[in-house]
């Protein structure tokens, strides 16, 4: 079986429905940096977080910090 006739496979992020983009900025948070997770007692902090450019009157955003 000769590989190299074998047509490419398509890159599966190009299939993707395209969505707006829009940027999020924080005074909280910084690249390779700690988040202060809270004050020991359960309580957890949330950081403050500004939302540009979102689609549409009302946004609801979520993620993940890891």
């Amino acid at each position: 079986m000769d590989l190299s006739a074998r047509p490419l496979a398509p890159n599966p992020y190009d299939l993707l429905p395209h969505f707006p983009s829009f940027t999020l900025t924080s005074t909280d948070m910084v690249d390779d940096g700690a988040l202060d997770v809270g004050d020991g007692a359960g309580r957890l902090a949330f950081p403050a977080a500004v939302v540009v450019g979102f689609p549409g009157r009302h946004a609801l955003v979520s993620g993940d910090m890891f």
